[in-house]
């Protein structure tokens, strides 16, 4: 709003009005982008449609499963830093206590969500591809965050849950 006043007592001023009037279309210009990429796409897809074609987004479920798809068939191209932090995310779960403490639940927690932090931050992938992945990851998220819940048998279920899933990357991405 002080930007708009700004701009139109500018205006006054003959010689600052030209600046003025730039400013103002270069100010709308930007609010009519900003604005088109935030209106939700129109989609006339049915949900089941959008789940069975293959290079659509992948979804993830209420019961925490991975709905990721193939491409036609093919797994995914994955950068290879992805990979290699889905690497290491099992590697961290294979050196979990036996018979974890809630402490450990927290601790595990914080490693993983560093170790999805560096995903998301490192992405190169694109497209569906990167569509695939954020379904893929988003599941884990969801999972990661029940180790923080002071339940050990939840927690347990939540490592089972982190490991069975992060054996699923190889079964869509390479």
């Amino acid at each position: 709003m002080c930007l708009i006043i700004s701009l139109l007592k500018n205006m006054i001023n003959p010689g600052k009005m030209k600046k003025g009037l730039l400013t103002i279309a270069l100010f709308s210009v930007l609010l009519m982008a900003c604005q088109s990429k935030s209106k939700p796409e129109n989609n006339d897809q049915s949900p089941v449609a959008k789940q069975d074609a293959t290079s659509q987004k992948g979804t993830t479920g209420s019961d925490n499963t991975v709905h990721v798809s193939l491409n036609n068939g093919q797994k995914w191209q994955a950068d290879p830093g992805t990979t290699e932090e889905i690497r290491y995310m099992k590697k961290i779960l294979e050196r979990f206590p036996a018979n974890p403490t809630l402490q450990d639940y927290q601790t595990l927690k914080s490693q993983m969500v560093a170790e999805y932090g560096l995903i998301i931050q490192r992405c190169t992938m694109t497209d569906d591809a990167k569509g695939q992945l954020i379904a893929y990851l988003t599941t884990m998220r969801k999972t990661m965050d029940k180790l923080s819940i002071a339940d050990l048998e939840i927690c347990r279920k939540a490592v089972a849950e982190l490991k069975e899933q992060l054996d699923q990357y190889d079964k869509y991405f390479i």
